[in-house]
């Protein structure tokens, strides 16, 4: 019985901060926004608000996107390296 490969703790320990980071950059762009963050007492032009914002949202969104595709990919070659066998540490490594 071929016995399959898993991550590491550390590894998901990272991708679960990762992802952390990353939505923590989409409600913080959600906040920028929306005017509670950076709202009233700040000295930028709403306009400003509006690009900084959505930028720091449409980052988190691509970050999360990323961090997905990396872990499918890290997930696939897993299994393949239990199927073959064989150990690469560094194909393994996020």
């Amino acid at each position: 019985m071929i016995e399959e490969a898993k991550p590491t703790i550390v590894q998901t320990i990272i991708k679960w901060f990762s992802y952390l980071v990353a939505l923590s950059f989409i409600v913080m762009g959600a906040g920028i926004l929306s005017g509670r963050l950076l709202g009233g007492r700040s000295t930028i032009s709403a306009n400003q608000r509006l690009i900084f914002g959505g930028v720091i949202l449409v980052y988190g969104i691509v970050r999360i996107v990323m961090i997905y595709r990396r872990s499918s990919r890290l997930k696939k070659e897993l299994q393949l390296q239990g199927k073959n066998g064989s150990y690469n540490k560094k194909s393994l490594t996020m």
